[in-house]
């Protein structure tokens, strides 16, 4: 995150520079990614977030971050994830989807949006 940066923020503009992509919507899974950072020697704790684009969105990938992408199904989706912990959000996200439209109380209620420049 960068300085004054909420991590609604963070994510809306990591998005944005990598994919292209402008956020709809975002919500927040409860669920948290815990991993040691060697270089700060310390534990990071990262929350989920799951975010919405309008259909038919242009995706431009940043080609120093990243060498392709794919847009897959539900059932393809965990065999594209290496941690146990993203299969897990995955799974709480599908169980979600299965009830309906996520809960509103997991939509992000400060502000994401970033200027288009």
């Amino acid at each position: 995150m960068e300085t004054g940066e909420s991590a609604p923020m963070a994510v809306s503009r990591e998005v944005r520079e990598e994919t292209g992509l402008q956020l709809d919507e975002l919500f927040s899974l409860n669920e948290t990614f815990i991993f040691y950072d060697e270089a700060s020697n310390s534990i990071q704790l990262t929350p989920v977030f799951v975010a919405l684009v309008s259909t038919g969105s242009l995706v431009v990938i940043d080609p120093e971050e990243h060498s392709s992408f794919d847009w897959v199904g539900l059932e393809c989706a965990p065999a594209k994830l290496y941690w146990p912990a993203q299969r897990r959000a995955l799974e709480q996200l599908i169980a979600l989807l299965e009830e309906g439209p996520l809960p509103s109380l997991m939509k992000m209620k400060t502000s994401f949006k970033i200027d288009a420049n």
